[in-house]
């Protein structure tokens, strides 16, 4: 028994040597740099991607045997500056296919990432001459058969430090994506118009607009995603995102229709101070005379799309002490006004006027805005106190009609 043990340690510690030896002959006798040319023409003629790889490569051998590339970037097939670059890009390779002499990544991690969007005054952005490149190098032409490729496919994708910046010439707005770390894992396949991912890990702090030099800080994270481009349809399961204090699930019931949109599931919404979440996306939170409201906040919902109309049903909001169920339905297309029913248990106005001490400015009613609005619905409460005076059984409607908006109590 201990010769065959003895037998069976020496083969597997000369498979172990083998093995060594031949990610070392690896290493040392295929210079990376062989494979630029052969990244550079796949990314060009299978998704239309002008690659360049400015750094040289080299290979990591340790945690895992990878290629490391220095400074990168896609151009613009316009001829603008580069839309993506990168500080340092690493791809882990797959070692069966290089003792063939072919480099397959299956990991690819990437650290300072900038992503520069821009949209001129006539609304093109410069994402577009890239994207209508990329369609037309993956269009099969008509007389022949669409070339077969296989799936890329990347068991762990990692972005560090990345940085996504977007600037519009019309409207004079610049938004900024920073500190964006990201981790996820996907498979795509051109053929087939198919991708994937194994989970999403998402963590970054937006800047721009009216938000606070800071910035606010935003976590994202969802199981397993897929889309069928063939098919339409985009699987999105359980979800949540972190928004400053407010925390936002959602769960999708089926798969998303892309074309034309539709499908279900459920949303929930909470914060524990609905006050300090309009501070943190650049708010200022009126004063009001009792300094507790405008605390906590929560909604749940299902949702629905269909016919381009998003309901919300059965829909629950608490904010303070008050509570109001219902159903709202808003359309996408402006082809309706938008349709509410709300009704609460109680609520006092009282507490939310400005202090006596603080009158602050005479109050304008915002027209301008309120045109925009077209909604048509009734909201009603048990008991209302306003004034000092306690109303039950109240209800108010709200609706426009050619841009004239109209708010009364309803009998």
């Amino acid at each position: 028994m201990k010769r065959k043990l003895w037998w069976i340690g020496g083969v597997l510690a000369a498979l172990l040597v083998l093995l060594v030896l031949a990610v070392l002959a690896v290493m040392f006798l295929v210079d990376p740099n062989r494979f630029r040319g052969q990244i550079e023409s796949t990314a060009l003629q299978r998704f239309g991607i002008p690659l360049q790889l400015a750094g040289d490569l080299a290979w990591q051998w340790w945690p895992l045997l990878s290629i490391d590339i220095g400074r990168g970037s896609v151009g613009d097939p316009a001829g603008g500056a580069p839309i993506v670059s990168w500080q340092q890009l690493s791809l882990g390779a797959a070692w069966r296919p290089l003792l063939n002499r072919q480099f397959i990544a299956d990991r690819i991690e990437v650290h300072g990432l900038m992503l520069n969007l821009a949209r001129d005054a006539r609304g093109r952005g410069n994402w577009q001459a890239l994207l209508d490149e990329i369609a037309r190098r993956n269009a099969a032409p008509a007389t022949q058969p669409a070339s077969p490729s296989s799936p890329l496919q990347a068991n762990s994708l990692k972005l560090r430090d990345a940085q996504l910046m977007f600037a519009d010439t019309a409207s004079g707005s610049m938004w900024r994506v920073q500190s964006l770390d990201l981790d996820s894992g996907g498979r795509y396949d051109g053929a087939r118009s198919e991708a994937s991912a194994n989970g999403v890990q998402l963590s970054a702090v937006v800047v721009g607009g009216s938000l606070p030099a800071a910035g606010v800080p935003v976590k994202f994270a969802t199981g397993a995603i897929a889309w069928a481009g063939d098919a339409g349809t985009l699987q999105l399961p359980a979800w949540t995102l972190h928004l400053g204090n407010a925390e936002i699930n959602g769960e999708q019931q089926g798969a998303l229709q892309l074309s034309p949109l539709g499908g279900a599931g459920t949303l929930s919404v909470s914060s524990p101070s609905l006050r300090e979440l309009l501070t943190t996306v650049g708010i200022a939170a009126p004063p009001t005379r009792d300094r507790g409201v405008l605390g906590e906040l929560s909604m749940e919902t299902g949702w629905s799309l269909a016919a381009m109309k998003l309901n919300l049903q059965p829909l629950k909001i608490v904010a303070d002490d008050t509570t109001l169920s219902g159903a709202v339905m808003w359309p996408l297309d402006q082809s309706t006004s938008a349709m509410l029913e709300l009704a609460g248990d109680s609520v006092d106005f009282d507490r939310y006027l400005r202090p006596e001490d603080d009158p602050g400015e005479p109050f304008s009613l915002p027209v301008e805005t309120l045109r925009a609005i077209d909604v048509n619905g009734t909201v009603s409460f048990n008991t209302v106190n306003m004034q000092g005076l306690n109303v039950r059984g109240a209800r108010f409607r709200l609706y426009s009609d050619g841009g004239a908006v109209s708010a009364g109590r309803a009998r």
